[in-house]
Order: C-alpha cells, then structure tokens, then sequence
C-alpha cells in the first residue's frame, strides 16, 4: 500500500487512502516518528477527511492538512473546487494556482469562547503573559508578543499549554504585530508541539490582530518557512497557501 507525504510551509503530513486493516492511531505515531512528520491524513471516496496527530489523537481540522489534501486529490480528479468533509464540517477549498500548489479554503465563522473573550493574563516563572481565547476549527490560545523569536517565550511554551487554566487543551499562537497587514505567529499544537507551520493558529492570530489591534481585513502571516494569506469578509474567514508534494512511501498491512 502506498502512502503521501506532502507538507504545507513546513508542517507535514503522511496522507493514505482509508484501510480498515489498520490502527490508524499507531499507524500516525509509527510513521511520524519514522519521517519526522506532523500527522497522518487519511481520507475515502467521499472525501472524508480524518486527522492523526503524530502521538495519535485526533484533531478536528487543520488548515495545513486540508490544502496538502486537496493537491493530492488533484493528482487524481482535477477539479477547481472541492468540497471536504472534516470532523467540524463541510469545508470548500478553491484551486488557485498549479506551480506553486495553492490553494484557499474557507474556514467559516471563528467564535471567541465564551468564558474568555476578553484578554486575559497569565503568569509563568514571574513573566506575564496576556492572551484571548477563541474556536476556529480547534481551540486556540493567541498571546501577544513583542518578540517572537526571544529565547523565553519559546521556552515558556509548554509551560503555557499546560497551564491548568486550559482544561481543553488549546493550541498555543504567539503572535507579533510587524505592521498593519503583517504578522510573524509561532505555534505549540496540541498533540505535536512547536511546529513550523500551523493553518488554523495563524488564521486565529490574524482574526484576534484584526479584531483587537485595527489591522487589515487581508493579513499576510509569515512563517520560519513561508507565508500564508488570510482575508477577512464578514462573518468568513479565508486562508491561502502553497503546499508540496515530498515523496510517496510504502506502507505494509
């Protein structure tokens, strides 16, 4: 049987057509360990799509994993639209270039959580750290920087996801404000940990940018290895980016 690694900026993926003679969950550790990989994407004629974090838990959707799936399933049906079918929804991806691979889904309505929708502050070895809380496809943490790159907020990050304040397990977005349009964000995702690029943390961070700070309705999101695009419109929320096809790889029953 044969598997897919594709990686959007970064952030990797094996992608493998569904198989009911696996245990997917130790599949996804197996292979992410033997390619250093994110997680595992598998999918059906329907395309249903079913995201494996590399220590085998499920993730609802990834913004990363869902454009990385759909030039795959190009390769095979080549269409300008599709309509995927995630654990959180229907989520339609539009095909907007070739080479480069890029594509842009519509990641719908993100939705401040309730019970911390206004900034809030906590503190790790005596540094405070503030932060707003909201659902877009998965839970997330945004933190406000003035650095992201300095020593101790990478360190601190761990620290912070395991915060007990986060009874659900949120990914972890620092987020740096460059200028009125420009973003610089930096994740620690749930069942992962820091990765180099993360769809839907860096969508957050640019929704909570605009939302808060006054910044455009179209945001670029840089990245260790790219930019993404995110555009604002009503009460919809977009992200563009290119993805890669790696190498295909083989998988034995």
């Amino acid at each position: 049987m044969k598997g897919y690694i594709y990686q959007g900026l970064g952030n990797s993926f094996a992608i493998i057509k569904c198989n009911t003679s696996f245990s997917y969950k130790e599949l996804a550790i197996q292979l992410c360990n033997k390619y250093k990989l994110d997680g595992l994407i598998t999918y059906d004629d329907n395309f249903k799509m079913t995201i494996y974090n590399k220590d085998g838990s499920k993730a609802l959707m990834c913004g990363n994993g869902i454009r990385c799936l759909v030039q795959h399933l190009y390769k095979e049906n080549k269409k300008d639209c599709y309509l995927i079918n995630t654990d959180i929804g229907i989520k339609k991806v539009e095909v907007k270039s070739i080479n480069p691979f890029i594509s842009k889904v519509n990641l719908g309505n993100p939705r401040l959580i309730k019970e911390l929708n206004e900034i809030k502050k906590i503190t790790i070895d005596s540094h405070d750290y503030f932060f707003n809380s909201l659902f877009l496809d998965n839970y997330h943490v945004i933190i406000m920087v003035d650095n992201i790159d300095d020593e101790k907020v990478i360190n601190d990050a761990e620290k912070i996801f395991h915060h007990p304040l986060f009874k659900t397990k949120c990914n972890i977005t620092f987020c740096q404000i460059i200028t009125h349009n420009l973003i610089k964000t930096r994740t620690y995702e749930r069942g992962v940990g820091f990765t180099l690029s993360c769809g839907t943390g860096s969508t957050s961070a640019a929704y909570i940018s605009y939302l808060l700070y006054n910044l455009s309705k179209t945001i670029n999101v840089i990245q260790p290895l790219g930019t993404l695009k995110v555009e604002i419109s009503s009460n919809q929320i977009f992200l563009e980016g290119e993805s890669e096809f790696v190498k295909e790889i083989d998988i034995y029953d």
